[in-house]
């Protein structure tokens, strides 16, 4: 609260600085991260090879994906009650991969117990980048529904691989997610979230069932919004910020 000068990572970061910091600022920019890997689309020939190599093995068709950890902002169990109600009306579905250590909540454990029997849901955790590369590349749709972030890292490290966003309708997300992302709506604390994953389910279909013909031109539009969130950028936004706080002999 003594500060004068902020950056923050993201509109909604800066926003909560200011209500919940108490802060009185001369100075507040949002500088949006720089991907920490430079994470690319590769041919699904060399994802799937690279994933067969580590013992992760993959449905030719690719996946459902997800990254997180085991915090409750995640949405582990909405991300798996979800895939429970898209299971339940797919009579040929895709697996789950959970990016996340094992489930340990309760509410992900119960959210376990409703997927249909001929679904699948495998966790993996420990992975490199490489791999990750790879498991985005093949991914048929990234689902990441959080209930809050500060930035969303795996928004970005999936568009930059060309896959499918479905993530939620709140800052950060829609706003690092940006146009060509799906968005769902936020799941409240008071609301029934059977009935959450079921309007969750009917968008993630819609998605994979969606006309293939341009889907070069989307995986395109993906990458060209990735592209520019780079380290170069980041830094850039920084000596910028500073030159101006320098500069102002006031501060």
């Amino acid at each position: 609260r003594q500060a004068k000068h902020f950056i923050s990572v993201s509109k909604r970061t800066e926003a909560e600085l200011i209500q919940f910091g108490g802060v009185q600022a001369k100075t507040s920019k949002v500088v949006y991260n720089g991907l920490n890997h430079p994470y690319q689309r590769i041919s699904s020939q060399r994802a799937m090879s690279l994933l067969k190599e580590v013992g992760m093995q993959p449905d030719e068709r690719g996946m459902i994906l997800h990254v997180g950890g085991d915090q409750w902002y995640k949405n582990s169990a909405g991300v798996i009650h979800l895939y429970a109600q898209y299971v339940a009306t797919c009579d040929d579905p895709l697996p789950l991969w959970m990016i996340s250590p094992k489930p340990s909540r309760l509410d992900v454990k119960h959210a376990l117990s409703c997927v249909p029997t001929h679904g699948s849901v495998k966790f993996y955790q420990g992975i490199d980048n490489e791999t990750l590369q790879a498991a985005y590349s093949v991914a048929q749709a990234f689902l990441f529904p959080s209930l809050a972030e500060g930035f969303g890292w795996p928004i970005v490290e999936a568009q930059a691989c060309g896959c499918l966003v479905i993530t939620t309708n709140d800052a950060p997300m829609n706003e690092i997610g940006g146009d060509d992302a799906l968005y769902l709506p936020v799941l409240k604390a008071n609301e029934d979230i059977q009935q959450w994953a079921v309007a969750g389910a009917k968008v993630l279909h819609v998605a994979l069932s969606s006309n293939s013909a341009n889907e070069s031109l989307r995986v395109k539009r993906r990458m060209d919004w990735a592209s520019r969130f780079t380290h170069d950028s980041a830094i850039e936004g920084y000596l910028a910020v500073y030159r101006d706080v320098v500069g102002d002999r006031t501060c």
